[in-house]
């Protein structure tokens, strides 16, 4: 079949493109002129029950929010009156529930995930180094000497039989069947909890990805909030800043955890170890430090990650364990993580100190990466004609293209631009292979 032939029949087939029109600018020849598009393919049942399935998203509404505190979104009109949207980027008009909905930024080495909840923040930090260490030797089963009454066995019909003679051999090697990639942990997770108020109005999230920058705004009866967020690659670290609406103060209480949940491995069992990491906080009132050796019982590998607090006035003090900070301007939190090969403290100590080096200047941290990410996104841009589509919530976008025949352009192009700034965030020292990654390569290159 020709490439425009399997463009038109095969992707509508395969349900990828709900209408034939969208794939006519790619089947142009190299005059220009493009085909006439082919007819719509679907039934007039299948159309209306799609638009009327009880799965399709509901406009936004008032909702109970991770604090169990009514939240109401912000209304295009005022996103589109204060162009808080980012070009090329989305935003959201609820927060997340768990790390999994959360707003992402990352620089390769390290990755934040941002629930992006008001009043109970959660976010889950990561760096692409912490991988359960395994115990050696990593030798292969010497089965080889089975191999001939395996196959003996196959020939005879005895397939059941012989999957268990192979197995049994394998089982006899130090590394066993079904033993899975090393399984990697979050750092940790970071808890920022603020006063509450009955209500929050003109709540929206977003996610730039020329600079992969978050923000979370949110009005209550104190006024208009703001609060930032970005994984600096020049810098290597994650910036945090904490704002108040103008006569306010920030009121916060920070705390340091170990992540519940995270952990990625595929189905299958460890080789070794007994898995239990030795976790230990040092925190003051300048800084958050919390360390891990992996899993002593195998190596002496662990890691670090400082989290050093620059309070603008107001007052602070340590509460069992977590930082409550009161009555400031500001706040900025710089958070680094390095993993070690042979774990001490003498190497903590110096990730202490260079996280101490930092200048504190939110703008200037940003900038110096923005240039950085931007120049790469920008390397390949699209544009599917969803200009009017801006200021459109994600929400919103999915509804659209639910409700519609063709593709939401606006939709499209986030899609591909997401899949882009995914990339770059997990582009560190090591090759990203989660399999989602592999999928959108395959999806972004297939011809």
């Amino acid at each position: 079949m020709k490439r425009r032939d399997f463009l038109t029949k095969g992707t509508a087939a395969a349900g990828l493109v709900s209408s034939a029109k969208l794939v006519t600018p790619l089947m142009a020849d190299q005059s220009g002129a493009s085909k006439p598009a082919s007819e719509e393919i679907r039934s007039a049942e299948y159309l209306k029950r799609a638009r009327e399935d009880k799965f399709l998203p509901k406009p936004p509404a008032f909702r109970d929010g991770p604090a169990d505190v009514p939240f109401s979104p912000m209304p295009l009109a005022e996103r589109l009156k204060r162009k808080i949207v980012p070009q090329r980027g989305f935003c959201s008009t609820v927060p997340g529930t768990s790390s999994s909905e959360g707003l992402t930024s990352g620089n390769g080495a390290m990755n934040i995930e941002v629930t992006c909840a008001p009043y109970s923040e959660q976010i889950l930090f990561r760096h692409e180094s912490l991988m359960m260490p395994y115990k050696r030797p990593y030798d292969a089963p010497n089965a080889a000497d089975v191999f001939p009454q395996v196959r003996q066995m196959v020939m005879e019909g005895k397939y059941r039989e012989a999957v268990e003679l192979a197995f049994q051999k394998m089982e006899e090697g130090p590394i066993k069947r079904n033993t899975y990639l090393h399984p990697t942990i979050p750092a940790f997770s970071m808890r920022l909890d603020v006063p509450k108020t009955a209500s929050v109005g003109n709540y929206l999230r977003t996610l730039d990805f020329e600079c992969s920058e978050v923000k979370v705004h949110w009005s209550d009866e104190r006024g208009e909030w703001v609060r930032r967020i970005f994984t600096s690659r020049p810098d290597n670290v994650v910036v945090q800043w904490l704002t108040a609406p103008r006569g306010q103060s920030v009121n916060v209480r920070i705390a340091l955890q170990r992540s519940a949940a995270g952990m990625r491995a595929v189905a299958g069992r460890a080789p070794s170890g007994s898995g239990t990491s030795e976790v230990q906080q040092d925190v003051n009132e300048q800084r958050l430090i919390y360390k891990c050796r992996l899993d002593p019982s195998v190596d002496n590998s662990g890691y670090a990650g400082v989290v050093r607090v620059v309070r603008n006035g107001g007052s602070a003090r340590m509460d069992n364990g977590t930082l409550a900070i009161e009555n400031a301007s500001s706040v900025m939190l710089l958070t680094r993580i390095e993993w070690f090969a042979d774990y001490s403290e003498q190497k903590v100590e110096a990730l202490r100190a260079a996280v101490d080096g930092l200048a504190p200047d939110y703008p200037a941290l940003l900038d110096r990466h923005r240039k950085v990410q931007s120049e790469a996104l920008n390397r390949v841009t699209v544009d599917f004609g969803g200009a009017s589509q801006y200021g459109m919530s994600t929400e919103e976008l999915l509804a659209d293209q639910r409700s519609r025949d063709d593709y939401s352009p606006a939709l499209l192009q986030k899609i591909f631009e997401m899949g882009r700034y995914w990339f770059i965030l997990t582009s560190g020292k090591y090759c990203s292979m989660s399999a989602e990654v592999n999928a959108n390569i395959n999806l972004q290159i297939s011809p």
